[in-house]
């Protein structure tokens, strides 16, 4: 905060960095993630495809991917496959002439899809969205949760040009540590309870108390339909995140401790269903190829698919690819070190957004075994699911 450069008040922090104010990653964010990760990847810019006033306009389309080529689609039309000499760009380029739809990018490697990225034209505003980053924190007094809120039309699209004050109310023992939207002009505090979105999207951070039990924070905006989320608050110290800073301390650097991120599946690994369909077997949820994908015996919800992850480990993330896009996945996943008792590890059985790729935040420690079982499918189609990558904590 404080300096502006390259520009001037009312904007008060500087434009550089790979995340905005709040946590928001930034384009140039996934320019390095193409530079210094192994993990495939593709990021589409610009991230608003809502460009109506400007119809038949040349815009210039980036992607940004560790993938050697990349292919454009624009309504599913394919505009081209793109190489590029790293030693001289670090982005793939189009223009492409600006029509309403879906415009998709997808990772390509030894000539298979391993990752995608999409933006699509929104409508007009119709509901708030919130997902929290952890379901499930420590009643100790210093624990955190992060929810983001998203306003998005009636196909879930975020809406990035129609921003609206949004308000936040909290029922159970937790506060509002702070909230804000990223927009560096903004001048609203970051304490309270209500914030202007930027781009469609604000932040909220949770605190919890020491008095375990659930907290419902609630979102709204006029106008629009509102969102709650629940987020339980268990006794004990927060396992992943180590020990309460001491009495008197200001600081929480010392909790700060390095460990990298690494995928924990691969091909190979023992995957198992309840039931499949001859010819998509488990293992093919993790075989690295979006092309293949796993089935189940039939088109219900409740079938459930699992992978061992060979040991216990303590997970951070996961990638969920379904094998239709622009629709919406309803499910949840669940961790367990035994395949006897589980957890849950990301309640998705609210999931608003109509995307095929899901990526969710999990801290939970000891877990060897990973379940995702659907419980709502669109209409006419099945739970197939085209990849699963779990990732975890090293170091």
């Amino acid at each position: 905060l404080g300096e502006c450069f390259p520009f001037s008040w009312p904007v008060h922090s500087g434009q550089f960095g790979i995340i905005d104010l709040v946590g928001f990653p930034k384009d140039v964010y996934y320019l390095y993630q193409s530079c210094w990760t192994d993990k495939p990847m593709v990021h589409l810019v610009p991230q608003n495809w809502s460009w109506a006033q400007y119809p038949g306009r040349k815009v210039p389309v980036w992607a940004y991917s560790n993938c050697e080529e990349v292919e454009l689609f624009l309504n599913g039309k394919s505009l081209g496959i793109k190489r590029i000499d790293r030693e001289k760009i670090l982005h793939f380029e189009w223009s492409v002439p600006w029509s309403p739809g879906t415009l998709k990018a997808v990772g390509r490697n030894a000539g298979k899809g391993v990752c995608s990225n999409l933006v699509q034209t929104a409508g007009e505003p119709v509901k708030v969205v919130l997902a929290t980053d952890r379901t499930e924190i420590a009643a100790d007094g210093w624990d955190l949760s992060y929810v983001e809120a998203r306003i998005v039309d009636a196909n879930g699209t975020v809406c990035p040009n129609s921003d609206v004050m949004l308000k936040f109310n909290i029922e159970g023992a937790a506060t509002i540590l702070g909230i804000g939207s990223g927009d560096a002009a903004s001048m609203e505090s970051f304490k309270g309870n209500r914030c202007r979105t930027y781009r469609g999207l604000c932040r909220v951070v949770i605190k919890s108390t020491k008095t375990a039990g659930t907290v419902q924070i609630t979102g709204t905006a006029e106008g629009l339909k509102s969102d709650k989320v629940d987020i339980v608050t268990k006794p004990g110290p927060a396992g992943l995140y180590g020990k309460p800073p001491p009495e008197g301390s200001t600081s929480r650097s010392q909790l700060a401790v390095f460990r990298r991120e690494v995928k924990l599946t691969t091909p190979g690994q023992k995957a198992s269903a309840q039931q499949s369909q001859a010819g998509h077997a488990p293992g093919l949820a993790i075989d690295g190829d979006l092309e293949t994908y796993w089935a189940p015996a039939d088109g219900n919800t409740g079938h459930a698919w699992q992978v061992d992850l060979g040991k216990p480990r303590d997970i951070s993330s996961a990638k969920i690819v379904w094998q239709v896009d622009g629709q919406r996945y309803q499910y949840n996943v669940e961790g367990s070190a035994d395949g006897k008792e589980w957890v849950m590890l990301s309640d998705q059985t609210k999931n608003e957004l109509k995307t095929r790729e899901h990526t969710v935040s999990i801290h939970n420690k000891d877990i060897r075994y990973v379940r995702v079982t659907p419980t709502g499918l669109p209409k006419n189609l099945w739970g197939c699911l085209s990849e699963v990558e779990v990732f975890g904590l090293e170091g």
